[in-house]
This record gives structure tokens, sequence and C-alpha cells, in this order.
């Protein structure tokens, strides 16, 4: 009877240490070439827009502002006398 039930020894399993799958873009793929492509034609047109650029002067427009005095004592005396007359009501 021992022979069916016999324990078996704790077998140890290597785990097997599995490589992280890299995904490289090379030099060579369309989509890399045409970025390249873009970067270096942008940069190109800011340099020649640079140094086509017509010199334009800023106009800075002045505007004189007068000023005018305008007597406030007739309206500050009629609120006071109203808020003196509300009050007293």
């Amino acid at each position: 009877m021992r022979r069916f039930f016999k324990r078996k020894e704790k077998q140890t399993t290597e785990t097997k240490s599995r490589k992280m799958k890299v995904r490289t873009v090379g030099t060579r793929k369309k989509t890399v070439t045409l970025l390249w492509i873009l970067l270096i034609g942008s940069l190109a047109f800011g340099i020649y827009k640079n140094f086509t650029a017509i010199d334009q002067h800023t106009v800075h427009e002045k505007e004189i502002i007068e000023n005018e005095i305008i007597d406030t004592n007739a309206i500050e005396s009629f609120t006071k006398n109203f808020v003196k007359d509300y009050y007293t009501y």
C-alpha cells in the first residue's frame, strides 16, 4: 500500500526569464524618413522666411486725451439731500 500513496518530493520548477519584446524603428522605415524630411523642410522654411522677411516699422498711434473738468458738485449735493430726505421721511 505504501507504494501507491508515496509522497512526491517537491520539485523545483525553474522559471525561465522571458525576454522583453523590444520594438525598434530603424532609420530605413518610410515613416522615419518622412518625419526627417518634414523636420529638415520646416527648419529650412523657417530660415528662409527669416532672411526674406520684409522689415515693417511698427506704427505707434498716439491719441491726445484732453482733460475735461466736470463739476460734480451739483450731483453730490443732490445725492446728499436725497439721502437726508429719504431717511427723515
